[in-house]
C-alpha cells in the first residue's frame, strides 16, 4: 500500500475531509489529493505531523513491516557509523539526519543524529542560523528520550550527551543538575564490575579499565590547560611543553616496546605540541627531534594500528589485542598531513640553513672524503635524521635545495630517498586514509620526492 492510499484510508476513518486535513498539516487540499491519487508525496518533514494527526506510528503511515524497518535501521547505523569513522564527518550528519526524518521514533536514530551534530557544530561553513536550530531540536530529542526510551544504556548515553547540548545553548545550571545525577569515578561500571568478575573475566575487566579508562583519562588531563576564574592560565606555555614531554615519556614508560596502538595519535599530538614550542624559541636540534617522533607516530598509527587487529607486547598489557578497524579519525586529514602542513609554516623557515650544513657535513662523511671512508667513519644515526628531516623541510616544503643529484646517493638525502629515516618514511608513506598503507617506489631525485608528496598531501577519505 502505497503512502497516499494510507492517508486517504486513515483520513476516512476518522472521518476527516481533505480540506481540514490540509487546514492541519497548513498546505493546500489539492496537494492532499495530489498525495491521495500517489502524483506526489508528502515531504519528508511532514510524516511526524500526520503521525500526530492520525495517531499512528511513522511505520504504520510509511507501511514498513518491523522486520524491514530493524534492517533498515541496522543498515542506515552502520553508513554513518563508517562515514564518521573515515573523518566525512559532514556526509555523516546529513545521513543521520535523513535516517532521523525516515524514523523519528527511533530512539536509538535519534542519539545518533544528536550525537553526531557535535562534528559540524564547530565547523565553520556550517550555517550558524542552522546550528542553532539544530541545537535546540537536538536538545528536545534527547529530553524525550530520557523521558520515554526504556534502553538503559541508550538513556545514560542521552543524558551524558545532554549535557553538552546544555553547555552549548546556555544552559548552564541544567547542565549542572544533570552532572550530580551521575555516580562518582569509583561507583562507575568499570570499577564495579572489577569486584565481582573472576578469571579471564576479570583480567579483561581489569585491562579495559586501565587501557580505556585511566590511561586515556589521564594522558588527556594531563594537557588541560584551563583558564582561572581570572582568565589566567594555569601553566605557562614553557609548563605546557613540560606536561607534554612528561606524557610522552609516560607512553614510553607503559608501553616500553613501543607498542602503542591507539596512543600512537596521542604521541603524535605531543611530539607535535613539543616541536612547535621550540619551533618558536629557534631551537634547530630540539623542534628536529619533535618533528621526527611526530613522523614515526603518524607512520605506526596507519601502518600498525588504523583498520588491523593490534597485539600489544609490553608488559603491562601483554597480549591484549585491540582494534583499530572501528577506529574514526577525527578529521579528513590524517598525521602525515597534518604534519607536512604544519612544516610549510613560516616559523619552521630557520631549519632550512641548519639543514643544509648538516646535511653537507653527512655527505662529506659518507662519500666526500676517502679517508673516512677507508676508517668506516660514520655520523651517529640520530645526525642522520636530523639531517634528513631537514632536507625534507628545505626541499619538499619550499623546493629549494642546493644538493647535486649525484649526491643523493651517498648522503642523509638518499637515506631520506629510501625511507631509511622515520621522517623519509613519514613522507614517502603518505596516502589516502582508509587506502592501503604502501611505500612508494624508490625515488630518483629532490624533485620527484616534492611531486609525489604534493600530489597525495591534501588527504581524503575514500
Amino acid at each position: 500500500m502505497s503512502i497516499g492510499t494510507t492517508i486517504k484510508k486513515l483520513r476516512r476513518e476518522r472521518d476527516m475531509t481533505q480540506e481540514q486535513l490540509a487546514e492541519y498539516l497548513g498546505i493546500s487540499a489539492c496537494a492532499i489529493s495530489q498525495w491521495e491519487c500517489d502524483r506526489t508525496a508528502p515531504d519528508i518533514s511532514q510524516i511526524p505531523l500526520l503521525v500526530r494527526i492520525f495517531g499512528v506510528t511513522s511505520d504504520e503511515l510509511l507501511g514498513i513491516s518491523d522486520l524491514n524497518k530493524e534492517a533498515d535501521i541496522e543498515r542506515l547505523s552502520q553508513e554513518i557509523s563508517e562515514l564518521i569513522r573515515v573523518g566525512k564527518h559532514r556526509e555523516g550528519f546529513e545521513l543521520s539526519e535523513k535516517a532521523h526524518r525516515m524514523y523519528p521514533d527511533n530512539y536509538k536514530l535519534m542519539y545518533t543524529y544528536s550525537l553526531n551534530f557535535t562534528y559540524v557544530y564547530y565547523d565553520k561553513s556550517f550555517p550558524n542560523d542552522k546550528k542553532k536550530k539544530i541545537l535546540a531540536e537536538c536538545t528536545k530529542l534527547l529530553e524525550s528520550m530520557m523521558a520515554g526510551c526504556t534502553d538503559d544504556d541508550l538513556r545514560q548515553k542521552a543524558m551524558s550527551h545532554i549535557i553538552w547540548m546544555y553547555r552549548e545553548s546556555g544552559q548552564i545550571d541544567k547542565a549542572k543538575e544533570m552532572v550530580r545525577k551521575f555516580p562518582r569515578m569509583l561507583n562507575s561500571y568499570e570499577f564495579l564490575r572489577t569486584t565481582v568478575l573472576t578469571g579471564d573475566e576479570l583480567i579483561e575487566a581489569h585491562t579495559d579499565l586501565l587501557y580505556y579508562g585511566l590511561i586515556q583519562h589521564l594522558v588527556n588531563a594531563m594537557l588541560r590547560n584551563y583558564k582561572d576564574s581570572s582568565g589566567k592560565r594555569v601553566f605557562t606555555s614553557s609548563e605546557s611543553c613540560d606536561l607534554h614531554k612528561k606524557q610522552i615519556a609516560m607512553l614510553k614508560l607503559l608501553f616500553e616496546n613501543g607498542d602503542l596502538g591507539f596512543y600512537f595519535g596521542e604521541s603524535f599530538e605531543s611530539h607535535l605540541y613539543v616541536a612547535q614550542y621550540y619551533a618558536n624559541l629557534k631551537d634547530c636540534e630540539n623542534t628536529l627531534l619533535y618533528l621526527e617522533g611526530a613522523a614515526d607516530a603518524a607512520v605506526a598509527y596507519f601502518r600498525d594500528y588504523y583498520r588491523k587487529d593490534y597485539t600489544h607486547t609490553s608488559l603491562l598489557f601483554k597480549g591484549v589485542t585491540v582494534s583499530g578497524k572501528q577506529t574514526w579519525y577525527q578529521s579528513n586529514d590524517n598525521d602525515a598531513a597534518k604534519l607536512l602542513s604544519e612544516m610549510k609554516k613560516g616559523k619552521y623557515d630557520f631549519i632550512r640553513t641548519a639543514g643544509r650544513i648538516a646535511v653537507g657535513v653527512f655527505a662529506l662523511a659518507q662519500g666526500g672524503d676517502a679517508r673516512l671512508r677507508r676508517n668506516g667513519a660514520r655520523l651517529p644515526a640520530q645526525l642522520q635524521r636530523r639531517a634528513a628531516l631537514s632536507l625534507a623541510y628545505d626541499d619538499d616544503i619550499h623546493g629549494s635545495t642546493s644538493f647535486s643529484r649525484s649526491a643523493c646517493s651517498t648522503s642523509a638525502t638518499g637515506h631520506f630517498l629510501h625511507g631509511r629515516t622515520p621522517t623519509g618514511r613519514a613522507l614517502m608513506c603518505v596516502t589516502r586514509v582508509g587506502e592501503a598503507f604502501n611505500p612508494l617506489s624508490l625515488i630518483p631525485s629532490c624533485a620527484a620526492v616534492k611531486r609525489r608528496i604534493s600530489a597525495f598531501c591534501a588527504l581524503r577519505s575514500p
